[in-house]
């Protein structure tokens, strides 16, 4: 299960170098307001709007006459106060938080995989939604960081592409596919850096002491060096999706 606390301790220490860091994120956000197949909303719910790259692309691409979002973050708020006027925010845990509110389009990046029960906050989020209103999100699949799940051993468990399909049975599936994005770096230790100014390692209780980091780098280049630079793989989703 995961452990929220530590998730809001990695995000909220992530905000200032988050958007200088997260390039596959920026790529997922400006791809999921493209496969939405339309422009204009009633009302926005943005889930997980961290540090505002979500926000920005919502801004650039889509009207709306109301927009809300929401972190597990508090600090979050004023990102996405910055980017959107009269925005609103619910702070705290999209799994626990409750409302009345209903949304014309319900969207979210790279966020929900830190759920833990994603099938049943996918239910929340669409009971949330309007009539003929659509969830939008993207997640990641299974590979994703694969390079340092290999040499650390540690890291999230995904869901495949199929598992995705059999849980979103009960809804109407407008979109969903399966992406690759590579990123290469100098080094492991440009990698791990990479991880923790994005917030998103799960390797944060494991000690690098000298000799763990020295075999750390010379694993991950066995294993994944090529003309002098390393790779790290991200697998997005993108599921576009309304209620039958």
């Amino acid at each position: 299960m995961a452990d929220k606390n530590l998730i809001r301790q990695r995000f909220k220490k992530s905000l200032k170098t988050y958007c200088s860091n997260a390039a596959v994120q920026i790529i997922m956000a400006q791809k999921l307001t493209d496969m939405l197949g339309r422009n204009k909303f009633s009302s926005v719910f943005e889930v997980g709007c961290g540090a505002g790259i979500l926000t920005e692309k919502i801004k650039e691409k889509i009207a709306y006459k109301s927009y809300t979002a929401n972190d597990i973050v508090c600090e979050s708020k004023h990102y996405a106060e910055k980017i959107i006027q009269n925005c609103g925010f619910i702070p705290g845990d999209i799994e626990e938080i409750e409302t009345d509110l209903k949304f014309d389009l319900i969207i979210s990046n790279a966020c929900l995989q830190w759920c833990s029960d994603f099938e049943k906050t996918v239910s929340k989020l669409a009971g949330m939604l309007k009539p003929e209103g659509i969830l939008a999100f993207s997640v990641f699949a299974g590979g994703n960081i694969s390079e340092v799940k290999t040499v650390l051993g540690v890291g999230l468990d995904y869901y495949s592409l199929d598992d995705f399909r059999q849980m979103f049975g009960r809804y109407k599936v407008i979109l969903l596919k399966e992406e690759t994005e590579k990123l290469y770096f100098d080094s492991p230790y440009d990698v791990l850096r990479h991880l923790k100014n994005t917030g998103v390692n799960t390797f944060s209780d494991i000690y690098f002491s000298k000799k763990k980091l020295r075999i750390f780098d010379e694993t991950y280049r066995n294993l994944y060096a090529k003309n002098g630079k390393v790779s790290l793989t991200y697998n997005p989703v993108y599921a576009v999706l309304c209620a039958k």
